[in-house]
């Protein structure tokens, strides 16, 4: 959802009915890199990747490694949460594939952002992620039958979900990611009919929540907060930097695998980041040198370290690469501009991971007691966090934001 998404969403039915005339912010500058469970995670901390430590949706690995798990569990991320901040101030709370919340502890009722693998059932993974029995029973078994990751099937299993928890459970912090209009713009394109189609699925997940709190008599006391993460830009070619690591020799391939490696290359859509094994000046400054002929090929702009710290992001990576602003990046190491491929979301028609002023930016709406009407141009995500608990009256222990005032309603 974005701000070129808000003119026809304002004219949906349940938008207009829950949402409108609340408050609103209709350009939220993200965070670098512009990539789901790095914002997701900055959205429930109000802090940059260098403090929460997702930088990616996957931990390091080494190109044409198969099946790596994403960050689905709550201890890759460093910092406190508001989940955690809202246990300690005395409130419910519950996640419906809220990223990076695996087994977290301070989350009531939980169904992660997880799926199956070639061991691990989509229940059984549940289950694992902190998913407890009665939940399990009373409202996934209800819900589960869908094919993972599969759009519109897998949303509509989060709102109903949702809805179900609402009406059980009554948690008084609640947060849930669907992802259809993500998953329809990079199988098809930014502006595609069927991004459109996934606006007037998210008008009727608006209405899935709205009429359960109406049913659970909830909704004059309920804030209601709609808001995103990133845009996404149109791509016209996939590049592979790490051909140019092992031209200059720094990757060693054997047998169609990595051998043994001085620096390799991990993408992120239109953003990649550059691990080198051995730190030291010759090394970084041999990386460095190869990395230069990517420049005009696909890559924007290199960034060296203390570069990408001043943009947030930090790690143990030594090197950022930042798209041209039509180029994604792949891992493969071998030459040559890639075919596209719609189901990895950083190969597809359509992607994100470039700096957060670039294309279309994320919005946030919200409606309920703690709110005014009011409309601003601009904020930040990391201002998010700090916002929400304070319409909830406790506060976030540590963040880079600050509290948008502005659109907070006077205490009653």
């Amino acid at each position: 959802m974005t701000d070129a998404d808000m003119p026809y969403l304002k004219t949906l039915p349940n938008f207009r009915k829950y949402i409108d005339g609340g408050a609103e912010i209709k350009h939220i500058k993200s965070i670098y890199p512009t990539i789901t469970y790095p914002c997701h995670t900055t959205i429930a901390t109000g802090v940059y990747p260098s403090k929460h430590g997702v930088l990616n949706n996957m931990p390091f690995y080494l190109p044409g490694a198969k099946d790596v798990p994403w960050l689905w569990y709550h201890d890759a991320v460093k910092v406190p949460d508001i989940f955690t901040a809202a246990k300690n101030a005395g409130y419910t709370t519950a996640a419906v594939f809220w990223p990076c919340t695996g087994n977290h502890p301070d989350i009531d009722w939980l169904i992660d952002e997880i799926w199956s693998s070639a061991t691990v059932s989509g229940r059984e993974a549940f289950k694992a992620s902190g998913t407890s029995d009665e939940l399990m029973r009373e409202v996934v078994e209800k819900y589960d039958s869908f094919p993972e990751r599969h759009h519109p099937e897998a949303d509509t299993f989060v709102l109903e979900c949702t809805a179900e928890i609402i009406r059980r459970y009554r948690p008084e912090l609640l947060m849930l990611h669907p992802a259809q209009i993500d998953s329809y713009r990079h199988s098809y394109g930014v502006y595609s009919a069927q991004a459109s189609q996934g606006i007037r699925e998210a008008d009727e997940h608006i209405g899935i929540i709205g009429r359960a709190l109406e049913e659970s008599g909830l909704i004059k006391s309920t804030n209601f907060v709609l808001t995103s993460d990133h845009g996404l830009m149109d791509t016209d070619r996939i590049y592979s930097p790490n051909a140019v690591l092992k031209k200059a020799g720094l990757i060693t391939v054997e047998n169609g695998a990595i051998k043994d490696w001085t620096a390799v290359c991990i993408s992120a859509g239109m953003n990649a980041l550059v691990y080198v094994k051995n730190r030291d000046a010759a090394t970084l400054a041999r990386v460095r040198a190869a990395l230069r002929e990517t420049i005009g090929c696909g890559v924007g702009e290199i960034y060296d370290a203390e570069q990408a710290a001043a943009l947030g992001l930090s790690g143990d990576f030594s090197f950022a690469l930042e798209s041209d602003g039509i180029t994604g990046f792949d891992d493969d190491w071998n030459e040559g501009y890639k075919s596209f491929a719609p189901k990895d979301f950083r190969l597809s028609r359509a992607t994100h991971g470039y700096r957060p002023e670039k294309g279309p930016m994320p919005v946030f709406y919200a409606k309920g007691p703690s709110f005014s009407a009011v409309s601003l141009n601009y904020a930040s995500l990391v201002d998010e966090a700090p916002t929400l608990a304070a319409a909830m009256g406790f506060e976030m222990p540590v963040t880079d934001g600050k509290i948008i005032k502005e659109i907070l309603s006077e205490p009653k």
